[in-house]
């Protein structure tokens, strides 16, 4: 899985998790987990 997840969390995705919890104040383990959701499970 950790192989999976480097090859898909860049840099810009990092900046664009960042900005949802920083600028739009989401929660952090909600943004992770809807991250996970939409590129780790076949999507």
């Amino acid at each position: 899985m950790l192989n999976e997840v480097s090859g898909k969390l860049n840099n810009a995705a990092l900046i664009e998790l960042n900005q949802q919890v920083d600028l739009q104040h989401k929660d952090p383990a909600a943004v992770a987990e809807q991250w996970v959701k939409t590129h780790l499970n076949g999507n």
